[in-house]
């Protein structure tokens, strides 16, 4: 059964479900990456991001390298360590292989 919903700016929506039950149409749908019939011309404009289940990596480094590597300037600052690194628990990664 499917019901009528509304999206707020800034909300994170988290979709589960059982397999084949239309997770990932209802994504490409939104994102228009999956164009529908004339029945359901009207889809409203909006911002999305799509995080994929599984990531494969494209580096064998540490999160520490990775940092290092990507934004060498911002992580060791503590403004980004108060506001980024340790509401996301970070620091205890750093060592970890991404």
């Amino acid at each position: 059964q499917l019901r009528a919903g509304d999206f707020s700016d800034s909300e994170i929506i988290v979709m589960l479900g059982n397999n084949s039950t239309g997770k990932t149409t209802m994504i490409r749908i939104l994102t228009g990456a999956l164009k529908l019939d004339a029945t359901f011309s009207e889809l409203p404009q909006m911002s999305i991001s799509y995080k994929p289940q599984k990531i494969s990596p494209k580096s064998e480094s540490t999160v520490r390298h990775m940092l290092h590597e990507k934004i060498p300037n911002m992580y060791p600052h503590e403004q980004f360590k108060t506001g980024v690194m340790t509401p996301l628990m970070i620091e205890q990664l750093m060592d970890r292989e991404v």
